[in-house]
């Protein structure tokens, strides 16, 4: 065991997060990329980090020099009860790991374990009662690690204080597909016509969203918001019968959004022929790949349905990690 100093980040620090995030993540960044929030950094993301005031950063140091770091932030949960959680931070909201980085060759030196102590402490202080971090199934660094600490993996993670009946955690499936690849041969239905989306058509986009997850409370003025903000590089929508019945879209970094399709038109094809055309678009504007991902609720089993069948990877998952304090 070395001798560690933990110490609250302060701005003149930007450069030393820096060191170790681009260090501790090299093959990440490498491997991954921007898809999963994999990227060699400068002081002017870390500070983009701490714009918000429930984000915080600890490093630690070894004589002088920093060897890690943790990014961590809070969040209010509210079903039947109210609670707060804090978090590490992924790199990428849905498919990134936690932001817990530990220089490599200073790995199994109890460096990782005290950070993350050091903050159990302090968001136990100030009343937190669950601890979640996030990361790949199959980084056994991280599973040694969580365990070691307390920390539990399961499908469904369940707080009475949230819901007796529902899981206010669940693992993510992260699903790919090679754009090079020739589109599997699928059965579309002819009858569907699938356009761009226009801005006349926001009151039913508005409808898909509601009725896709019933968690969904989506208002008309953040559907405009949406619109203007154009998160999607592209943006298209089913029509059934001369009716706007689902909607699809894709960023620029390749990154699917499934809106949904209206519920009394499902299992008629048409979310299935929506989703061929998306990918077509893509691969006819030159993206290498598809990336999307899925929450394990039973809302959204049929879009994971749907990846196995148009013959995405389906093999790697995010797991949850939670401790209750």
């Amino acid at each position: 065991m070395v001798d560690i100093s933990i110490i609250l980040y302060e701005e003149d620090k930007a450069e030393d997060v820096c060191i170790v995030h681009n260090s501790a993540f090299k093959s990440y960044i490498e491997e991954f990329g921007m898809l999963y929030g994999y990227q060699k950094l400068n002081p002017n993301d870390i500070q983009n980090w701490i714009k918000n005031p429930e984000s915080l950063i600890w490093l630690a140091y070894v004589e002088n020099e920093p060897v890690g770091y943790v990014h961590c932030s809070t969040e209010v949960k509210k079903k039947d009860n109210e609670f707060m959680v804090f978090y590490f931070v992924e790199t990428m909201v849905g498919r990134g790991q936690s932001k817990i980085a530990v220089i490599p060759s200073f790995r199994k030196k109890g460096i990782a374990k005290a950070l993350i102590r050091h903050t159990i402490e302090y968001y136990k202080k100030i009343g937190a009662e669950i601890a979640i971090a996030y990361a790949y199934h199959d980084n056994e660094l991280a599973t040694h690690l969580f365990t070691k600490l307390g920390f539990k993996h399961e499908s469904f993670h369940y707080y009475d204080k949230y819901s007796k009946t529902e899981p206010h955690e669940v693992n993510t499936m992260v699903a790919t597909f090679d754009l090079l690849k020739t589109l599997p041969k699928i059965t579309l239905n002819s009858k569907a016509n699938i356009r761009i989306i226009f801005k006349d058509d926001l009151p039913v986009i508005r409808e898909i969203r509601v009725t896709a997850r019933p968690d969904d409370d989506t208002t008309m003025e953040q559907v405009i918001d949406w619109y203007k903000e154009g998160w999607g590089e592209v943006t298209l929508v089913a029509e059934f019968e001369g009716k706007v019945v689902g909607c699809m879209e894709y960023n620029s970094d390749g990154v699917i959004g499934i809106l949904g399709v209206l519920p009394q038109y499902r299992s008629k094809g048409i979310g299935t022929t929506l989703f061929y055309h998306i990918l077509k678009t893509m691969k006819e504007r030159g993206l290498p790949k598809a990336v999307a991902d899925s929450e394990y609720l039973p809302w959204t089993e049929h879009a994971r349905k749907m990846y196995k069948r148009f013959n995405f990877d389906l093999s790697r998952e995010l797991w949850v990690w939670v401790k209750k304090l």
